[in-house]
């Protein structure tokens, strides 16, 4: 199963333009404008949930970057 990030980075880092096709999804507002990054957090965890409530249970759980902080917050909180 798949999941991207909630927000669409419309202004990717110049060094992954040109390796890799967007478009690219973040799962945290760090731009300071639009939700701010606490609500951003809720909301990706909180879609990471309902996927695992819907379609689970997995074996694990996995991200790159800030996928990665989600995913680790995601599973501490299903152990809670």
């Amino acid at each position: 199963f798949y999941l991207h990030g909630l927000i669409e980075d419309v202004d990717p880092a110049p060094d992954v333009v040109g390796i890799v096709r967007g478009p690219f999804y973040s799962w945290l507002d760090v731009s300071g404008k639009g939700e701010n990054l606490n609500e951003s957090i809720l909301r990706s965890i909180s879609l990471v949930m309902r996927v695992v409530e819907d379609y689970g249970p997995f074996d694990g759980i996995y991200g790159f970057s800030h996928g990665g902080v989600i995913a680790s917050l995601a599973a501490g909180f299903a152990d809670d």
